[in-house]
């Protein structure tokens, strides 16, 4: 019998399959063979002899107080963060980034002493000092500075299992722990978060996809500047992709993808981690499918918008976070979900998503005259792969190789081929973010699977450790 009992003996095949590829399809499944949560927006009435699940709550892309306009985008943030300072000792993470500083500029004008901040170090890693623009902040909101260095070193796998109780993604998490542990000693219960921001603002590339399929090429030139600078590649290069992927003429997209050197993109990259036959049986590819084919709102832009916001993922990462920060007395909060925020930002037409060169216009435009411009109009952001690639090795690496070699249960679902070529990159230092979080994905189902198959009392280090 498993440590948790009969029910960690039947893991749910579909789950799985779908952990490896990082396409959920549902709010409900679990791990487990049989057992549901409780989705998002839903309620469960529970009385004798009656179980109802209710859906309480629609994301509806055109509020009925629909109003355009920086300033009332900054209202409603503003308010999202207020509710959210109450309950206990607040305090917030700083990155540097748009998003957590808009939170903590914000934040600061809430309390009556400084605002207790966290931010990361990475004195080994200068491509990611972030430190000129924390510095930048904090001229502005007088915080409490609390700095944290980046979690590095042995990953205590038993542990973190104990705390996720499943296999889950978040390669970002070990550092995040560290953070909760900070703002724990500081005496912070309440941390703010800028999670969320991306999908919620949205960074409005599909203002591009449309000025590619109304043939606007010298618009959608201008325009795709700023997204090569998000992404770092040559603006050329992203205006083929967007002609490739989107211009109305058919003809003109074959064309552009033999100039960018792309023919037809490799479909199954996304599940080459799952086993042929685990993605037959359980038919991952229609599930895929099925689960992001176009809903019912207005434009393309509200369905992309939509569906960000409505992935399975964004519950499953909101779970695993809370975990971890619970273990320390602390409770993240994101002011980004706020339900009237979202509604407000799904509504908003493309053309206020992205201008002038500019990814996530909304909230820029919103915190003008708040976040220094220095923040506020930077169209670069720090890769953090490099630091997960770091800890994935230093806190994983010889268990990554002792899977190559033996991986026990995870072969009943795991392409090897896969793993193996995967480990094989991330050693070579040459793993790009999807292999990252497919290796990721693996190691911690093969985690999994031996602890539920160990015996009743044994954890994880006295299988590994016998007497």
């Amino acid at each position: 019998m498993g440590v948790f009992g009969s029910l960690q003996e039947a893991p749910d095949e579909i789950w799985i399959a779908e952990f490896l590829s990082g396409q959920p399809t549902c709010n409900s499944r679990t791990a487990w063979r049989g057992i549901s949560r409780l989705a998002p927006g839903h309620l469960m009435i529970l009385e004798a002899g009656r179980v109802e699940v209710r859906r309480y709550w629609t994301l509806d892309p055109e509020p009925r107080d629909y109003v355009v306009g920086p300033e009332a985008l900054r209202d409603r943030l503003d308010r999202a963060v207020a509710a959210r300072l109450r309950g206990g000792p607040s305090g917030a993470m700083l990155s540097g980034g748009l998003d957590s500083s808009s939170l903590a500029l914000l934040a600061a004008r809430h309390v009556a002493s400084p605002l207790p901040v966290f931010s990361l170090l990475f004195n080994d890693r200068p491509e990611l000092d972030e430190r000129p623009y924390i510095a930048a902040t904090q001229m502005l909101g007088g915080f409490d500075q609390h700095w944290v260095g980046a979690a590095t070193g042995e990953t205590d796998s038993a542990d973190l299992l104990t705390e996720q109780e499943q296999p889950f993604h978040g390669l970002g998490l070990p550092t995040s722990r560290r953070l909760y542990a900070a703002a724990a000693e500081a005496g912070v219960r309440v941390l703010l978060d800028g999670h969320g921001g991306d999908e919620v603002i949205s960074s409005g590339v599909t203002r591009l996809q449309e000025l590619a399929r109304e043939g606007q090429w010298r618009s959608l030139w201008r325009e795709s500047d700023g997204l090569a600078a998000v992404y770092g590649e040559p603006q050329f290069d992203v205006f083929l992709d967007l002609v490739a992927g989107s211009a109305g003429n058919r003809l003109l997209r074959g064309v552009a993808r033999r100039l960018s050197g792309g023919g037809r993109p490799d479909n199954r990259q996304w599940r080459r981690m799952v086993r042929a036959d685990l993605a037959k049986r359980t038919a991952l590819v229609d599930r895929v499918r099925d689960a992001n084919t176009p809903g019912a709102a207005r434009s393309p832009d509200q369905r992309h918008h939509i569906g960000l916001l409505t992935n399975p993922g964004i519950a499953a990462a909101f779970e695993v976070l809370d975990r971890s920060a619970a273990r320390q007395g602390v409770e993240p909060r994101y002011p980004f979900f706020d339900r009237k925020l979202v509604e407000f930002c799904v509504a908003q037409p493309p053309a206020a998503k992205f201008h002038d060169g500019m990814t996530r216009a909304l909230l820029r435009d919103a915190m003008q005259g708040v976040l220094p411009d220095s923040v506020r109009l930077r169209r670069d952001k720090s890769d953090f792969t490099i630091n997960a690639r770091r800890n994935l090795i230093d806190g994983s690496g010889d268990r990554l190789v002792h899977l190559a070699a033996v991986p026990g249960a995870m072969a009943d679902y795991v392409d090897l081929g896969a793993f193996r070529a995967g480990v094989d990159q991330l050693q070579r230092g040459e793993a790009d973010a999807p292999t990252l979080r497919q290796v990721w994905a693996a190691l911690w189902l093969a985690e999994w699977l031996e602890q539920i198959d160990a015996p009743h009392g044994q954890t994880l280090t006295d299988r590994r450790n016998p007497a």
